[in-house]
């Protein structure tokens, strides 16, 4: 059981903090340039896999001829789709470490990412984004297949 503090407890507890700094800076060691490389390749080859997931399932459903992997999109910018139909408008992005602190979560990675995916709605473009657990229930498989469907009509 919780103990609540009346309220002269808590603002003599406020004024007994007030001044003392309570972040602690811990100086992590830099790894090292061969374990970085490792690092990297493990997150790519990870994301790959993803994607060669998500392609063998584009093709199961007959839906990987509509699709072109790794497309330029923007005219001024080198942003690229994982996988982009362009008869529908239709774009697939794979976030790969999703519950790993991935740069597509973190701060600055989320925040292009959004940049992206706006010029994209700017464009006309429906970006749809997979993460490793809805491929590999088939969530990701039967929403693309339903929004192909739609725009065939």
């Amino acid at each position: 059981m919780t103990r609540r503090w009346t309220q002269d407890e808590a603002t003599a507890a406020q004024r007994r903090m007030a001044g003392q700094s309570r972040v602690v800076e811990i100086a992590a060691p830099t790894p090292s340039p061969e374990a970085t490389a490792l690092f990297v390749a493990q997150r790519k080859s990870e994301r790959e896999k993803l994607q060669a997931a998500l392609w063998r399932d584009l093709e199961f459903l007959r839906l990987a001829p509509y699709f072109e992997r790794e497309v330029r999109f923007h005219p001024e910018r080198k942003w690229r789709f994982d996988f982009f139909a362009r008869p529908f408008a239709l774009a697939i992005e794979v976030q790969g470490g999703t519950f790993t602190n991935g740069h597509h979560v973190r701060g600055k990675g989320y925040e292009d990412n959004r940049r992206k995916a706006n010029a994209a709605a700017e464009m006309g473009i429906v970006v749809l984004e997979y993460t490793g657990q809805m491929i590999a229930s088939g969530e990701a498989a039967a929403q693309i297949e339903r929004l192909v469907k739609a725009r065939q009509r």
